[in-house]
This record gives structure tokens, sequence and C-alpha cells, in this order.
């Protein structure tokens, strides 16, 4: 299972990742010392790791943070704009994938969470 980067390149997921759950998005804060996250997409309309994502980033997190599950091709450009450093795409995907899916947009008029 490939683990893409915002500029495309595939990378190892960190060995020492804790996978969050529900319950402890409750109070982002306890996680904070944690030394990598990582958030699982349940559905293709899944949209609240996004949320977790830059809320921690906001609150200064500065670790990885990794996109489980099945975030989607079509996704993948706003999930490292909320501030994921990985992504998991299926090996069908990444067969598709395109520049296009990393950078849909030459601007945005929103910031990231970068």
């Amino acid at each position: 299972m490939p683990w893409i980067q915002p500029d495309g390149s595939l990378e190892d997921i960190p060995t020492d990742i804790h996978l969050c759950t529900e319950v402890e998005t409750t109070n982002l804060q306890d996680l904070l010392s944690k030394p990598a996250l990582q958030f699982t997409f349940t559905n293709p309309a899944e949209g609240r790791p996004f949320s977790w994502c830059a809320k921690l980033r906001r609150l200064g997190y500065t670790k990885p943070i990794v996109a489980g599950g099945e975030p989607g091709l079509d996704k993948l450009a706003y999930a490292f704009r909320c501030g994921f450093t990985l992504a998991w795409i299926t090996d069908a995907e990444k067969q598709l994938l395109q520049p296009i899916h990393l950078k849909p947009f030459n601007q945005s008029y929103q910031p990231d969470a970068s």
C-alpha cells in the first residue's frame, strides 16, 4: 500500500504512529504529545479527519499526520492543504495518479494549514 507525499513521491509510514480514535478527537490537546498521528477515512464521504488535522496544525502540532483509509485521489490536494504529511492511496489509484490530483489549482484564495 503506497503512502504519498504532497510532491507525489512515495514514503513509508512512520513506525511510531498513533492511530487516533474518534473518542480522542473530542480533546485534540491530548494528542499534541504524540510522535506521529494517523486519522482514518472510513468512507468516501468522510470529512472529519480534514478538520481534525487542520485544528491540530493550528494548535501548533508539527509532527507527521497521515491520512489512512481511502481519502481518494480527488481529495489528495485538500488533504495536504489541511496539513496531512502523507496520504494512503490504493495500488489502482497509484496507477491513475496525475499531477492534477496533487495541485489542481495554480492559486488559492484560502490559506493552507502550514
